[in-house]
């Protein structure tokens, strides 16, 4: 994702500036957030391993959307030729001979290259919170109280503010439309 400081400040009018220091923590606050309502990283394009607990049958599923390669995988320590396996650009993989996976905790790594390139609509969702106000950092002198994106402190009690809950940033309406494009299904 391609938001950063000079973005925040052309897209706030400057009213957050890119040599604060708060800046670059309510982007890090904000891609946080839309990565974890999404279940996964969304972007950009990265290399990762992950290790997985088995499913117990033929389909494994991965907490991607997009997958661009898989170069690796275990099961229970046996490497899997690549050629033995066949996966689907949003995550699902199964063996080539259809046999089961185990279903062993943690015995499957995987590792894959995916996320997304650039996305202008998910960069609009950071900026547009962040905008908001969602994330933005004050002390206030006197009396005690800290406010911390959607958080008050004051002798230890939280209130929140902003129309943020004690999760996290709400996101608008339209926001989780947005949002909802790369959102992993929840287990059932």
């Amino acid at each position: 994702m391609t938001v950063d400081v000079v973005a925040v400040e052309r897209f706030t009018h400057g009213r957050l500036g890119r040599d604060d220091p708060a800046t670059q923590w309510q982007i890090d606050v904000a891609l946080a957030a839309v990565r974890h309502y999404c279940g996964w990283h969304v972007t950009p394009v990265q290399t990762v391993e992950l290790t997985l607990d088995g499913p117990g049958g033929k389909l494994l599923v991965l907490p991607t959307l997009s997958v661009r390669s898989i170069t690796r995988v275990t099961e229970c320590g046996t490497y899997l030729d690549p050629g033995d396996i066949t996966w689907s650009a949003n995550g699902r993989v199964v063996k080539r001979s259809a046999a089961p996976w185990t279903n062993e905790f943690r015995a499957i790594t995987v590792e894959m290259t995916h996320g997304f390139d650039r996305l202008p609509d998910l960069e609009a969702v950071v900026l547009s919170s962040i905008d908001r106000g969602g994330f933005s950092t004050v002390v206030t002198g006197g009396g005690g109280v800290k406010v911390i994106g959607p958080f008050q402190y004051d002798n230890g009690l939280t209130t929140t503010s902003g129309g943020a809950s004690e999760a996290g940033p709400s996101f608008t309406s339209a926001e989780r439309t947005i949002l909802d494009r790369y959102r992993l299904e929840k287990p059932a």
